[in-house]
């Protein structure tokens, strides 16, 4: 009786859904080679839970189509089976996959991969954001940072939210307040860095808010955590109506430790001499492990290390240099065949960007499909826009400052910093590696090695090798097109505090 009611209703769906039969045949295949045919596809789908949708990878001269859901293969997908096996089909030999009723656990990102007998291959990949029925123009997207969030005295701790808010010629205010305090954290398109105790430093972030894009994303990083910074933090988006979410910052408090006894014995010659011998074993110890420390992190990473799992970015390392010959030539004949060598796909400008697209749309596509940005910096790399935006794209794609690599091959002064305190932060804040003019580097080169990401499975495993790298390789790799334009847009400061002044004047009186 049940399977009758299931197939009763998938026929009433079926009937409901629109006709996709012949949704790719639209499009002409044009010649022999593997290709998508669809002139203009989406990026991204929006639809109300419990309606009917589709996602279609047009293509032509392909011999099989696969279709992956938060990297895992069809039909391992992390969908319950009823849904899976009821409410998801394939049309038209796989190009268009067809939802008969969208959920909540449906949403995130489909890479559709097409091949042919010869072993060529190409990938697109589609994101679907399923909302609640009857939501306003902007509303927030499922992340997992952005939650109630608990932490220790002196931990760090990062609260990142995104939000749906559509094709606008007004691009949003984005507004963080200290609950208790009443204090605002207000900020633009830049970054923006507050103290709130003599402990605790708060650094706020967001994506801008570039036309043809429809989520803009925050973070609020609160570093060293004091007890000031528990108790609640609200964000806002304002435009025109404000979408708000408080999220609240809770203490852990660990048990005290056990009273230990005040006992005092009294050791024998025996025991004197043992802990003697333990200690300056252990201290030894400390001493090779402090020295070789590069040596065994280099071993662990060539034997022990996980590799890494198969994701959506193309390459694993995008190098970001100024336009001087000396830090080109550093990029391009040194970095670049280094870790090539060792089986790392390399991402340059002057090598892997389509020929004619505008550098700042070249520099945010190289990022967006890089694992890891290394920046090679010198007192050139502030003098470049393209560097200030390739670094800034980077820290917002690259939450974990371990992907950033920054690469000191020229000494760049405290005050050139003084204007960039975002750059200026990451230096102070991480380990940055050092370039030796005129050395062998071979300490250099191991610490590379060892801050790289994990390889891939795909990845040519090779061993470490200190030579001479100066001949430069070629490669006929380009970027893989988002097959939408992304351009960054920035808004000044006095526009923007018009907007806060407006903002506070309302009072925050209507919430959504």
């Amino acid at each position: 009786m049940l399977n009758l009611i299931i197939r009763v209703c998938i026929l009433l769906l079926s009937v409901a859904m629109p006709t996709f039969s012949s949704y790719c045949s639209e499009y002409p295949v044009n010649g022999s080679s593997l290709q998508f045919t669809d002139p203009d596809p989406t990026n991204l789908r929006i639809d109300d839970v419990g309606t009917a949708t589709f996602l279609a990878c047009c293509a032509g001269n392909y011999d099989s189509i696969t279709w992956y859901f938060k990297d895992k293969l069809y039909p391992n997908w992390n969908i319950s089976k009823p849904q899976l096996r009821n409410y998801i089909s394939f049309k038209e030999r796989g190009q268009v996959l067809q939802f008969y009723e969208v959920t909540y656990e449906m949403e995130g990102y489909y890479r559709c991969v097409i091949s042919n007998s010869k072993g060529e291959s190409l990938t697109f990949t589609q994101r679907l954001l399923v909302k609640p029925p009857q939501t306003g123009m902007m509303f927030p997207v499922q992340q997992p940072d952005c939650v109630n969030k608990s932490a220790r005295i002196g931990e760090n701790i990062t609260f990142y939210c995104e939000y749906f808010i559509g094709e606008s010629e007004i691009c949003p205010s984005v507004v963080w307040q200290r609950n208790e305090t009443s204090q605002l954290y207000l900020f633009g398109y830049d970054f923006f860095f507050g103290s709130y105790s003599n402990f605790t430093s708060f650094v706020v972030e967001d994506s801008g808010c570039p036309k043809d894009k429809s989520t803009i994303t925050t973070a609020m990083h609160i570093y060293n955590v004091s007890d000031d910074a528990y108790g609640p933090f609200t964000l806002y988006i304002v435009r025109g109506t404000t979408v708000g979410i408080t999220l609240e910052l809770s203490k852990i408090n660990d048990p005290p430790p056990d009273a230990q006894p005040n006992i005092i014995e009294q050791a024998g010659t025996q025991s004197a001499i043992v802990f003697s011998a333990l200690s300056v074993v252990i201290i030894v110890l400390t001493l090779l492990v402090i020295y070789f420390k590069t040596d065994l992190l280099l071993i662990y990473k060539h034997y022990l290390e996980k590799e890494a799992s198969e994701d959506l970015k193309e390459f694993d390392a995008f190098i970001s240099h100024s336009d001087s010959d000396t830090d080109r030539q550093f990029a391009i004949s040194q970095l670049r065949p280094f870790l090539e060598s060792l089986g790392y796909n390399i991402c340059v400008h002057e090598i892997n960007s389509p020929v004619g697209e505008d550098r700042s749309t070249n520099s945010v596509n190289a990022v967006n499909c890089s694992r890891s940005c290394i920046l090679v910096l010198s007192p050139d790399y502030l003098k470049y826009q393209h560097c200030l935006l390739e670094f800034s794209n980077a820290l917002r794609n690259h939450k974990q400052k371990k992907m950033i690599i920054p690469v000191m091959f020229r000494s760049i002064s405290p005050e050139s910093l003084s204007e960039q305190d975002a750059l200026k932060h990451v230096i102070e804040a991480g380990k940055v590696l050092k370039w030796k003019s005129g050395g062998t580097n071979k300490t250099f080169w191991k610490k590379l090695e060892v801050w790289m990401p994990p390889r891939r499975p795909s990845a040519n495993k090779k061993q470490s090798q200190y030579i001479d790298r100066s001949t430069s390789t070629n490669s006929t790799t380009f970027l893989v097109p988002v097959r939408s334009d992304s351009n960054d847009s920035a808004i000044s400061t006095s526009s923007l505090n018009g907007q806060a002044d407006d903002f506070l004047n309302q009072k925050f009186m209507s919430p959504v």
